[in-house]
């Protein structure tokens, strides 16, 4: 997760000239989420624009840290009405990974797992 918020942490430099946030989607809101969506929300520049996750006790939890953000019980739903996404965060259980990050490329959208 270092790395992660590192990678993000540099990108809000450059992001930071141009002074529009970063427009992130969050895929996965268990427990590693909340650990993702404090430090998001402690870095200038970003903002979670919309969650996803089958689960939602997960996902009402979630919408707490991330007032605003719509949420979807499908990503793949999220994927397809959202135009306003800049990139998404996946934090879903490992083996699921590759579906989500997929799906993501498939609409153009970067991926941070």
């Amino acid at each position: 997760m270092a790395a992660g918020a590192s990678a993000l942490a540099g990108a809000s430099s450059l992001e930071a000239q141009s002074e529009k946030p970063i427009r992130l989607a969050i895929i996965g809101t268990g427990n590693r989420a909340k650990a993702h969506l404090a430090i998001l929300k402690s870095l200038p520049g970003y903002q979670v624009v919309a969650l996803a996750d089958p689960t939602p006790a997960n996902l009402d939890q979630a919408a707490t840290m991330a007032p605003g953000a719509a949420t979807y019980a499908d990503y793949r739903k999220m994927l397809a009405e959202r135009k306003d996404i800049d990139a998404v965060v996946v934090i879903t259980p490992s083996f699921l990974h590759a579906e989500v990050a997929v799906a993501a490329f498939e609409h153009g959208l970067p991926v941070l797992c």
